[in-house]
């Protein structure tokens, strides 16, 4: 009988500790969930600025094409046809399609007025102040306007693609990134969204003119700011190359330029499109290519910092 009481009694506070353990996690999911979504759901106020005139000559156009296949690689997340795509879908993180642009049925354009692609390219916020989750405003905060311009004119031209998207996803763990600020995934809550226009230097081999392109075309956005690389940007990601002359000790401008033609580093490895947009980039001019290269032998010699 003591033996069965002893039994009831620890039943009883295995009961006891197992709802209380059940209690406890319902509580750090909805503390999760709640932290999260007021990332996700906060609202972002830009001061309204006139957007830049938005052009409609051939060679703006040819030039906002360049740009959106080349620099800032936009067709890279939202297809060649500018229709949309899924930019990364793995479960438990999330679902995350990339919008389609056009004017067709379940296009953004539909409803977007120039200043709204302003807001969208240069702030990464949708119409209503909301954050767009995994937008380089990081990069695309750089546009001169005269490019964004362009940009934005290309855009508004290509042929309407009917396909619509469902909304963001957020998986559990991305929400547990999220709720504690170990995902970078909305820039407008990283950049300065008080900047407004900034000018251009001209176009030419030169290391401000390969800055400029550094920064616009992302390169940072996976490299890091100082460009030394180590980081992991997208889930399974190899961690980003140093691109200081400390990690191209032993490149020469011929093998900078092999990477985005044949995607083929020096000793031979090639890089996974997946992560390393070589395709894309590949399709800037050697003048441009040059112009990177001029400017990334300008930086310190930096080491890649030590992993987490």
């Amino acid at each position: 009988m003591a033996a069965d009481a002893l039994l009831q009694k620890v039943l009883k506070w295995i009961a006891i500790a197992g709802g209380a353990l059940v209690a406890l996690v319902v509580i750090a999911a909805a503390a999760i969930y709640l932290a999260s979504q007021r990332s996700i759901d906060r609202v972002y106020t830009v001061p309204p600025r006139p957007a830049p005139p938005i052009p409609g000559d051939s060679a703006s156009l040819a030039r906002g094409q360049h740009l959106v296949m080349a620099v800032a690689k936009c067709t890279d997340c939202h297809g060649a046809d500018l229709g949309g795509n899924i930019f990364y879908s793995s479960m438990p993180f999330g679902l995350f399609p990339a919008s389609n642009l056009t004017g067709g049925r379940g296009g953004v354009a539909v409803a977007y007025t120039d200043a709204d692609w302003v807001r969208a390219i240069r702030h990464a916020l949708r119409r209503d102040g909301r954050p767009l989750p995994w937008m380089p405003a990081d990069a695309y905060m750089w546009l001169s306007d005269g490019d964004l311009a362009d940009i934005i004119a290309y855009v508004k031209s290509v042929k309407p693609v009917n396909r619509a998207w469902p909304a963001p996803h957020y998986g559990p763990v991305a929400r547990l990134l999220l709720a504690t600020g170990k995902l970078p995934l909305f820039q407008a809550a990283r950049i300065d969204l008080l900047q407004g226009s900034v000018p251009g230097p001209a176009p030419g081999v030169s290391a401000e003119y390969g800055r400029y392109l550094t920064r616009v075309g992302g390169c940072v956005s996976c490299h890091g700011r100082e460009l030394r690389g180590g980081l992991v940007v997208v889930p399974g990601a190899p961690p980003s190359a140093n691109l200081t002359p400390a990690g191209l000790a032993d490149w020469t401008e011929a093998d900078f330029l092999r990477v985005f033609r044949e995607g083929r580093r020096p000793d031979g490895r090639v890089l996974d499109p997946n992560y390393m947009p070589w395709r894309s980039s590949g399709l800037m001019s050697d003048e441009e290519l040059r112009a990177i290269w001029t400017y990334l032998r300008t930086l310190p010699s930096t080491a890649t910092p030590a992993g987490p």
